[in-house]
């Protein structure tokens, strides 16, 4: 279900059934430290710039959300098995997973760029870099 969906969907419940109460929308990310994307700190609080978002997209959705941890090779599983109603964590939209699930509009876009000493050696030819670890 893709986020616009999902804010439709919230809305359309909320509007149906406003005297119920309400449940948190459970969105997941990976266990794994990402900042600044998003992290725990030492009290297990979530933090960083992904978190705060999904804080201002519930906030104008009207909406209490929760964010859980989930190492990152379950993920996907974990969301079609409806542990959580969404992931919200830098991934990235491919083919292969557009297969199984909906994705948000892209909110972000992080080129691959390499940086090296400015009178460093540049070359990165496959006979160049043969040997070594990059």
């Amino acid at each position: 279900m893709t986020f616009k969906k999902l804010m439709m969907a919230a809305a359309a419940a909320l509007a149906i059934s406003a005297t119920s109460a309400k449940a948190d929308l459970v969105f997941a990310t990976d266990t794994s430290a990402y900042p600044p994307f998003t992290s725990q700190n030492a009290a297990g609080q979530f933090e960083g710039w992904e978190f705060d978002l999904m804080n201002a997209v519930c906030a104008e959705m009207n909406e209490k959300c929760t964010m859980i941890p989930i190492a990152w090779d379950g993920i996907i599983p974990a969301l079609l098995e409806k542990k959580m109603d969404g992931i919200f964590g830098s991934m990235s939209i491919t083919d292969k997973r557009k297969e199984q699930i909906d994705f948000s509009d892209m909110y972000y876009n992080s080129a691959s760029v390499i940086i090296g000493a400015k009178n460093g050696d540049m070359d990165f030819s496959p006979e160049h870099l043969s040997g070594k670890v990059i």
